[in-house]
């Protein structure tokens, strides 16, 4: 299993946090999403293990950001639903 935190956008203080998972083990990844729903964080389901790498990246990405680009870590990365999208 990999994860990284995720906020949605638009008013932070009523922002839903998150946490986006990845793993081949269906069991297990409901287990973990039962533990993050008990936190009272929504599980966000990424796919199987092969996504891993990115929810990894997107860690590299934040910490990025954070020294170089915005300066702290007084930012989120979003997730906006695209409904009706094609894949």
């Amino acid at each position: 299993m990999s994860s990284i935190s995720i906020i949605s956008p638009g008013n932070m203080a009523r922002a839903v946090a998150g946490r986006a998972l990845a793993g081949g083990n269906a069991q297990a990844k409901t287990s973990v999403s039962a533990f993050i729903e008990s936190l009272g964080l929504r599980p966000r389901d990424t796919g199987d293990l092969s996504m891993a790498h990115w929810l990894e990246g997107a860690g590299v990405l934040t910490m990025g950001l954070a020294r170089y680009g915005v300066g702290n870590f007084d930012f989120s990365l979003g997730i906006n639903s695209l409904e009706g999208a094609s894949r």
